[in-house]
Order: C-alpha cells, then sequence, then structure tokens
C-alpha cells in the first residue's frame, strides 16, 4: 500500500486504492481533479471509471459531462459508508437538479435520459464522516 504500484489490479495505487486508503500514513487529501469545489470548477469527465479518488469534510467535489445527443446518462459513486456517507445529485444545462442519490448504504447512482446535447453537472457531497480516517475515498463510473 505504499509502493506506488495498483497491487490488486483494480485501477488504484497507495492511498488512492480503497483497498489501501485506511492505512497508517493515508490521510485526507485532494485527489487529481482538485481543485474541482464548486460549479465554477467542475472538472469535465468523460465516460469511463476514475478510482481513489477523495471526498474530504466540507470540500464537495463538481464534474461535467459534455453530452453531444440524446441518451441514457449512468453516474455511479461506489464507497464504503461506514467510513463516511456520500450523497450524489445530478443537474441539467440551466443548474437544475434533475435527480439525487441519497441513500444510507454503501454506493449512490444515477440513471437518467438526458433530453439535450449540453453540459450537465455532476455534484458528491461528503454528509458524514464517521471513519476511522478523515473524509472518504469513492470510484466513480460514468457512462452515456
Amino acid at each position: 500500500c505504499s509502493n506506488g504500484i495498483d497491487d490488486d489490479g483494480d485501477g488504484g495505487t497507495d492511498c488512492g486504492d480503497l483497498d489501501c486508503a485506511y492505512s497508517a500514513g493515508c490521510d485526507c487529501s485532494g485527489d487529481e481533479f482538485e481543485p474541482n469545489d464548486s460549479i465554477s470548477m467542475a472538472q469535465i469527465l468523460p465516460s469511463g471509471n476514475r478510482f481513489g479518488l477523495t471526498l474530504c469534510p466540507g470540500n464537495d467535489d463538481f464534474y461535467k459531462i459534455v453530452v453531444g445527443l440524446p441518451t441514457t446518462v449512468v453516474v455511479q459513486a461506489q464507497f464504503t459508508h461506514i467510513e463516511g456517507n456520500i450523497d450524489l445529485y445530478f443537474y441539467d444545462t440551466s443548474g437544475d437538479l434533475i435527480d439525487s442519490s441519497l441513500s444510507m448504504d454503501d454506493d449512490e447512482e444515477i440513471t437518467f435520459s438526458v433530453p439535450a446535447l449540453g453540459q450537465y453537472l455532476i455534484h458528491l457531497t461528503l454528509v458524514g464522516d464517521a471513519g476511522t480516517q478523515t473524509g472518504n475515498y469513492y470510484d466513480i463510473i460514468i457512462s452515456y
């Protein structure tokens, strides 16, 4: 968990790997997409998987997706709830809330048929931080 290698083949390394994230020496710090703490700082993500991202208390994450035609968008946030509850929100091109996933267990998912091309916004927030480490690690899977 401290060798810079993806030891278990899941795409994460060291503290960014969910299997190692709570090892000694790992603390809540930004990930490769920081700063993305507000709508104006939202980072563009293409369809695909991103592993080992972090949510710290008071530091939400925002992402944009650019959809070229009407399609179904699926957004999944995978995390371990016991380390901190993460909620997921999806906004349209006008900034209006389309859908949210606010469960009280592992993982959140939103599936929505976008009616028009444009930029859509994904927002993740750490609602509760009850784990052994500050913050929580998550993977995000986006398909469209």
